[in-house]
């Protein structure tokens, strides 16, 4: 559910286990690698005891928290971030879903955030509403289901993990770019053999919303994406996801030699 900000989880050992399958009062130490779709933030470890607790028949309460030492050979990397208490309360809606309420309290060394990300986000819930340009609920959900894939696959590329490490390269121009190479074996999503990638974040003196708004504006995308060769763009269906406007996948195509569809997925309330 969360590629794009957690790398890798494990369950190190089991503090209380409850009977059966009820959660109610379970304890279990785990260990996480968090990570930002940037290569200027670094990945962050931690080791934290989540405890689950059920407030209601329908409403339960999970609580994560850092502790100070695990074991003495612990690698002092893992002090720069800590994890306040934080969790999520779920909540029954009585109609196939859940509401979830999320904070997330980190506490990190000043010196290891840049200074592009000292700030916080926030999401919400939205309810879903119609589509355009698909037909069919099937092809609908079809079309959601390869828009997931694919934003799995970019934050897999695009996130740093212990597996997957950033290199600084030196540019004429100065900027910060990073690389990262991973062999694919056999995952069948993406291209098999060697697999390069190239990022660099900037900083941009506009408003969210105006950038939001560019980069979802099927006209302008040939001012930047360097895929439509220049050219016009169409747009042919839009998926929306929730009642922001902003929160959908759409299925742009452009006019090349042959006919290329793009599928991006616009997640709005992440900016």
């Amino acid at each position: 559910m969360f590629s794009c900000m957690i790398s890798k989880a494990a369950t190190v050992d089991v503090i209380c286990n409850c009977e059966g399958d009820n959660w109610d009062g379970a304890a279990q130490l785990m260990f996480a690698e968090l990570q930002l779709l940037t290569p200027v933030v670094g990945m962050r470890e931690v080791y934290f005891v989540r405890y689950c607790k059920q407030l209601s028949a329908d409403q339960w309460a999970i609580v994560d928290v850092s502790v100070d030492k695990v074991e003495d050979n612990i690698d002092a990397s893992l002090v720069k971030c800590r994890k306040l208490p934080s969790g999520c309360i779920l909540q029954d809606q009585s109609n196939a879903h859940c509401k979830v309420t999320w904070v997330e309290h980190l506490e990190c060394q000043q010196s290891t955030v840049h200074s592009l990300y000292h700030a916080f986000f926030m999401a919400t819930n939205v309810p879903s509403k119609d589509s355009t340009g698909v037909a069919t609920l099937a092809g609908r959900k079809s079309i959601l289901k390869v828009a997931q894939r694919m934003t799995g696959s970019f934050c897999r590329a695009i996130a740093a993990s212990s597996y997957n490490k950033w290199n600084k390269i030196h540019s004429k121009t100065g900027d910060d770019i990073r690389v990262a190479s991973r062999k694919n074996l056999t995952d069948p999503e993406e291209p098999l053999g060697l697999i390069l990638c190239a990022a660099s974040s900037v900083w941009l003196p506009v408003s969210r919303h105006v950038l939001f708004d560019f980069l979802r504006d099927v006209t302008c995308r040939h001012e930047w994406d360097i895929i439509s060769n220049g050219g016009p763009m169409q747009s042919i269906a839009n998926l929306a996801k929730g009642q922001d406007r902003g929160n959908a996948a759409t299925i742009q195509a452009m006019k090349l030699k042959e006919d290329t569809w793009i599928l991006p997925r616009y997640l709005h309330k992440c900016l």
